[in-house]
């Protein structure tokens, strides 16, 4: 798949062009590039549909199109607490627990061996186990390798001897979207069990700040340290005005959890994470709180 191809598809709709024209000279990965524009444009039923599509080509492995229908169900998740219906009364936090569980059933599987195309996505979800947390818990999908995998899609995006490649967009960086799509999912249930008023929030370390808050800040923080220029897209197609995940909506994630705690030096520790978005902040001069986190929500909220 050439990358020009796909953002000169791109510019029209798909009903546009008629898609299914196109359709009979997709490989796998376009239809992953589709299902990913899909995502990225919050149309999550043409996303499924270009996922499953997927699963019909034949490949060595499929780990990576499951993990896009993960990241589906992390959208909506996520799309769904952002809501204003969630700041104004109405109970939207059983649909953001049902997707974010949902979400889980498929991150799951993209981490099975094996042949993954037997099951499509409405499959997955219909036989997934009622144990999905205890599954989901019991994988450590922070130190995931996977290299078989791995190496298999980069060696599908490498040269050939005359200098030529097939596929420019291979979705090797699966297994940091899965990471990264974790982050996003326990960050999900910190806020759903908030709202609910169901944080144990016991202070193991006597900081006044809640252990399941501390827990965010450390997952996030170790996340960056690894990957300080993470963006979901690298290893995709180039998808214009995209809702994109990177590293500057990370930063700002930790940015606001600092706010959120009670730490003595919260608001000094917030302004470090958003100055890495917003060169302008100026913290060691700032000796007005109020301008300070005014400074700091003005400055993070372009990145949510």
């Amino acid at each position: 798949m050439k990358k020009i191809f796909f953002i000169l598809i791109f510019i029209y709709s798909c009903d546009d062009l008629g898609v299914e024209e196109f359709q009979e000279s997709f490989s796998y990965y376009d239809y992953l590039s589709y299902g990913w524009a899909k995502i990225f444009e919050n149309d999550m039923d043409y996303a499924k549909f270009y996922f499953d599509e997927s699963l019909n080509e034949d490949v060595t492995y499929y780990n990576n199109a499951i993990v896009g229908m993960g990241w589906t169900m992390t959208y909506l998740a996520n799309n769904s607490l952002s809501l204003d219906s969630c700041n104004d009364g109405d109970n939207c936090i059983d649909l953001v627990d049902q997707y974010r569980n949902q979400a889980k059933c498929f991150f799951v599987r993209a981490v099975e061996l094996g042949d993954l195309s037997t099951k499509k996505f409405d499959d997955i979800l219909n036989e997934c186990s009622d144990n999905i947390n205890l599954e989901y818990a019991n994988i450590d999908f922070m130190n995931l390798e996977l290299t078989n995998i791995v190496n298999f899609y980069k060696t599908e995006c490498e040269e050939d001897l005359n200098g030529n490649v097939e596929y420019v967009s291979c979705f090797e960086n699966f297994i940091l979207d899965m990471q990264v799509a974790y982050l996003y999912l326990e960050y999900l249930e910190y806020q759903s069990n908030q709202i609910k008023g169901i944080l144990e929030c016991n202070d193991i370390d006597s900081n006044n700040t809640c252990d399941e808050l501390d827990s965010l800040i450390t997952l996030f923080i170790d996340f960056l340290d690894l990957n300080p220029n993470y963006d979901i897209t690298d290893d995709k197609a180039i998808y214009p005005n995209a809702y994109n995940i990177n590293h500057k909506k990370i930063e700002a994630r930790i940015s606001q959890f600092y706010l959120d705690s009670n730490i003595d030096n919260k608001l000094n520790q917030s302004c470090v994470w958003a100055k890495k978005i917003c060169d302008s902040i100026e913290c060691e001069l700032i000796d007005n709180q109020i301008d300070t986190m005014q400074q700091i929500l003005d400055c993070i909220d372009t990145e949510f």
